[in-house]
């Protein structure tokens, strides 16, 4: 199994209400009323112990008030509250008759890194740790759309903090918040941080954290090994539409190869994690992919509901185009790697079959991540084939994604709307029909016309010659943009 098939996909589980009681200190009545907002105070005094002391401080709220985990099962690392009867992951506190509130509580992250060992929740490295802020900072329910959160963190000198939100101070512990970024969620990087030289692409800052743990790699193979991803992805997309992208790296004992798996969080401000091997040696980052794969997430479009196939595929199907793209490989080795994931992939799974928009929407209860995976980048290669021909080279998948994304900055984007796009620049139900079909998908006769010619199961060599080699060609071909248009390279030639 790829190592991309063991990520997570960030899932926020919303929780139903639950009813309680808890600790509740009360606070000057003088800021009761105004617009509803909070802050948290986080402090930690000993990382040794996981141990996060945490003051919530709400404005505008009135009673009964429910606070909830948005992870499933974090609510049992939380300290100091009631758990609510009828749901485990929600609290609820009794509001003061007039002024604002504050509730206290604790959350023991080594018991939720012990838990889960998941950056969704947490993960340790050392006394270091990553975090996923709907775990740890319990928020109102219902939450406002739009309300502000400011966020504090009280800790020792020599204990630093990363994560997406806007910084507010110069000492990196003062940042402001939106409930619209909490949906989204955040990695929260929070200990005895290595910061990496930051990268600058296409307007775009990438900062880069590396957790504590001790590790074979240099720093600057972990530095290019990044560098290379957000290079490519931000070329990609033009840039990272809030312009800033967190990646916090964490080695794992044990492991040998470069890439273990990773995690994006993606809508808002992104943030991404990525484990690597604590004995990979340099050499084992100049050709791992899954950097580029967990990148590529960062542009993914929003989306009013979660699409796997999309979601999942495309980053698959770029992991290898991209890199084609930034000459880390050949273009041989890429079709190569596609071929294989499509030869395996393509065909529906199970008996009896079941589609690709089945499994993709059963993803969590049939694990069949490899199928949704590699499914979904088949389904858009096929795609991408189609509305280059379609265009005569005008355009291709690269444009249409990057136009989704723009879309949605307005407004989150349904599934229906993605597969609409991508068939109408395909002219053709190409996508709607790939979704829904339970049966093989015939791919020989679009190879031979691509010349793509296998040679074995994870092999094949290339026709020159073939009808459409220019367009096999021109996916992998680093796109050229000037002042006045966008040409597209003719040489395939890779280092």
């Amino acid at each position: 199994m790829r190592a991309a098939d063991l990520k997570r996909l960030g899932c926020c589980a919303l929780v139903a209400l639950s009813t309680a009681t808890s600790a509740v200190e009360r606070a000057p009545s003088s800021e009761r009323s105004g617009p509803q907002s909070w802050s948290y105070t986080i402090r930690a005094s000993d990382l040794a112990t996981g141990i996060l002391s945490i003051e919530l401080a709400l404005h505008g709220f009135s009673s009964p008030l429910r606070l909830c985990a948005d992870m499933r099962d974090a609510a049992p690392s939380v300290r100091g509250l009631a758990r609510a009867s009828d749901d485990p992951d929600c609290f609820e506190v009794a509001a003061p008759a007039a002024g604002p509130f504050v509730v206290n509580y604790q959350v023991d992250l080594h018991d939720l890194s012990h838990r889960h060992g998941d950056p969704d929740w947490a993960a340790r490295a050392g006394d270091d740790y990553v975090f996923n802020d709907e775990s740890v900072l319990l928020r109102p329910d219902p939450m406002p759309d739009d309300a502000a959160i400011d966020i504090t963190f009280d800790v020792r000198d020599g204990v630093g903090i990363a994560a997406p939100w806007k910084q507010l101070d110069q000492a990196g512990r003062h940042f402001q918040s939106s409930s619209r970024q909490y949906d989204a969620g955040s990695y929260v990087a929070l200990g005895h941080l290595q910061r990496l030289p930051s990268l600058d692409a296409q307007g775009c800052s990438f900062e880069v954290v590396l957790l504590g743990g001790a590790h074979r790699a240099s720093t600057k193979a972990l530095q290019s090994w990044v560098a290379r991803a957000g290079r490519a992805v931000a070329e990609f997309y033009r840039g990272v539409p809030t312009g800033h992208a967190l990646v916090v790296l964490l080695p794992v004992a044990g492991a040998s190869e470069g890439g273990v798996f990773g995690s994006t969080l993606h809508r808002a401000a992104p943030s991404s994690v990525l484990f690597f091997g604590a004995d990979a040696a340099d050499a084992q980052f100049e050709h791992d992919w899954m950097a580029t794969h967990e990148l590529f997430h960062i542009g993914n479009p929003r989306l009013a509901t979660r699409v796997h196939w999309f979601n999942e595929g495309s980053a698959t199907y770029y992991q290898d185009v991209l890199r084609a793209r930034a000459g880390q490989e050949r273009a041989s080795a890429i079709w190569s790697d596609l071929y294989d994931g499509f030869r395996r992939f393509c065909e529906p799974a199970g008996t009896p079959p079941m589609s690709l928009a089945d499994e993709s929407e059963g993803l969590r209860k049939l694990h069949h991540y490899t199928r949704v995976y590699w499914g979904g980048a088949c389904l858009l290669f096929r795609a991408d084939v189609a509305i280059r021909e379609r265009s005569e080279g005008r355009t291709g998948l690269d444009d249409v994604l990057r136009e989704l994304l723009k879309r949605s900055q307005a407004r989150p984007l349904e599934e229906s709307e993605l597969i609409d796009a991508i068939d109408e620049a395909a002219g053709t139900p190409l996508v709607r029909a790939g979704l829904e079909s339970t049966v093989a998908v015939p791919m020989d006769a679009l190879y031979r016309k691509l010349g793509i010619e296998p040679v074995a199961e994870a092999r094949v060599n290339l026709n020159e010659r073939a009808t459409e080699a220019a367009l096999r060609i021109a996916i992998l071909a680093a796109p050229v943009v000037d002042s006045t248009k966008s040409r597209r390279s003719s040489s395939e030639t890779r280092r």
